[in-house]
């Protein structure tokens, strides 16, 4: 993911008001898929291999993209790098993405139990909403997360990331717990990430910021928290107009990598999601009902640094994502694919030759 930089990013990074910003060569394409950087709008995988830790700190104003954020990176690392991870959800916003992965979503009785027997799935939820008071999810988010610490000292160590926990909400989780410094200091060692998500920088202590390789930054609410990640050297006043500028759905990464030792930052134009819908391709009697994730896996892997699946979603969408096989093939045609990208990609999609024959016959005709 970070084998090397750019050669012009520091001459386009001024052009754009990005000093001090650079933009990694995307070589191998390894860990999870974010989206396109702003720069030169080139894929960016986010491979916590790579940091100094594998944990992450997410700051933004409500409706800035947060959420949307989180849910792409679960999914996206349970179902490409096969990594375990346990949500702790405060609101009950993650449910359904849990279940859309097979997952299993638990209540707030799950705090009786181990928490080895909670994460046993390769992901899993705590939904704590259904707590009457903030006072009881507090205490209950207090004994979690204790008995994770307990638990992650009780683990053998672990080379390479196994887990990930993800914190929305985070000052309320960090209000709760005696020690979650201990996550942060400790978690590398048992191949624990911590992922935390907040609105406001005062509801996050220094302590997790500087223990947090990667941080990413939507927009954000007031004065104050720009002032604070100026004064700990986050952002400069450059990234500060830029992050004021950002559109719902686009961010700023700083990142910390073994190999530097220095914060790399650089924006991403739009996060990427994983698509949860159905699509259809039909043909004659052939009527192809396809997963949007296995869509989405199948385009990419296919099309890898290019935008067609932006492109295919889009025209979907105008589709009602019920895709007329005929005219699918005469629009990847029409965005400049060609008939050895084409055959191949049906094919993949579970398409017979038979079929993709009579289809192209009639599309170029």
């Amino acid at each position: 993911m970070l084998t090397g930089i750019n050669s012009n990013a520091k001459y386009a990074s001024t052009m754009m008001c990005m000093d001090g910003m650079s933009e990694p060569s995307l070589e191998d394409g390894s860990g999870v898929y974010l989206g396109r950087t702003k720069v030169y709008r080139t894929p960016f995988f986010l491979n916590v291999h790579k940091l100094l830790n594998p944990h992450i700190a997410v700051l933004g104003m409500s409706g800035a993209g947060k959420t949307y954020f989180l849910k792409s990176l679960i999914a996206r690392n349970v179902l490409c790098c096969n990594t375990k991870v346990l949500v702790l959800d405060w609101n009950g916003e993650y449910g359904n993405v849990v279940s859309f992965l097979g997952g299993a979503v638990a209540d707030s009785t799950a705090a009786e139990t181990s928490f080895e027997a909670i994460a046993s799935d390769s992901v899993s939820s705590i939904d704590l909403s259904a707590l009457k008071s903030d006072t009881e999810r507090k205490r209950t988010a207090a004994r979690l997360l204790d008995m994770l610490i307990d638990d992650m000292h009780r683990m053998r160590l672990e080379k390479d990331l196994g887990r990930i926990v993800v914190l929305d909400e985070a000052w309320r989780f960090i209000e709760s717990a005696g020690d979650i410094g201990a996550l942060f200091r400790e978690g590398r060692k048992y191949g624990i990430g911590i992922v935390t998500a907040t609105q406001l920088t005062s509801d996050v202590n220094k302590e997790v910021l500087s223990n947090a390789a990667c941080t990413v930054l939507f927009r954000l609410q007031n004065s104050a928290d720009y002032a604070f990640l100026l004064d700990i050297g986050m952002i400069g006043e450059c990234e500060k107009r830029s992050i004021l500028q950002l559109h719902q759905g686009s961010c700023m990464l700083s990142m910390a990598t073994r190999e530097t030792r220095e914060h790399m930052r650089f924006f991403i134009e739009r996060i990427e999601g994983i698509d949860t819908r159905v699509y259809g391709i039909r043909c004659d009697a052939m009527h192809l009902k396809i997963a949007g994730v296995d869509f989405q896996k199948i385009t990419e892997r296919h099309f890898a640094g290019s935008d067609v699946w932006q492109k295919i979603e889009n025209y979907a969408g105008s589709k009602d994502r019920e895709l007329e096989a005929t005219a699918f093939v005469r629009f990847l045609l029409g965005i400049g694919l060609h008939r050895q990208d084409i055959v191949p990609y049906l094919r993949a999609l579970g398409t017979s030759d038979v079929t993709i024959a009579e289809v192209y016959e009639r599309a170029v005709q």
